[in-house]
């Protein structure tokens, strides 16, 4: 996995990746959205069947990664026309963010 990290990943988001382990697990990627950014810059962003977001960057390394609240996961839903989020889903993100996952994320702003 380390090469599939990015340096900022590495260095900053580490204890994020592994609260998120110790807390609801990544799951697996169940929609896949791919663009070029404000910058100009390729990303990659992954919803997962627990909620979490990751992003990578153009050499598909994973640049942050976060346990999504119920309006980021509507949002990036609504972005990517992907229609509702399934309630099953929409149900995670709100057991999430009741139980603190959320909020209590290491160095999330």
């Amino acid at each position: 996995m380390a090469n599939k990290v990015s340096l900022h990943f590495r260095n900053e988001r580490a204890d994020r990746a592994t609260y998120i382990a110790q807390t609801i697990g990544f799951g697996e990627v169940i929609r896949t959205a791919e663009y070029f950014n404000r910058n100009n810059l390729y990303e990659m962003k992954q919803v997962t069947e627990t909620g979490v977001l990751i992003v990578r960057g153009g050499a598909g390394q994973i640049v942050t990664m976060y346990i999504m609240k119920p309006e980021q996961l509507t949002e990036i839903y609504k972005l990517n026309n992907w229609g509702r989020v399934p309630a099953w889903l929409m149900a995670k993100a709100k057991k999430n963010k009741q139980k603190g996952y959320t909020q209590n994320q290491p160095d999330f702003h």
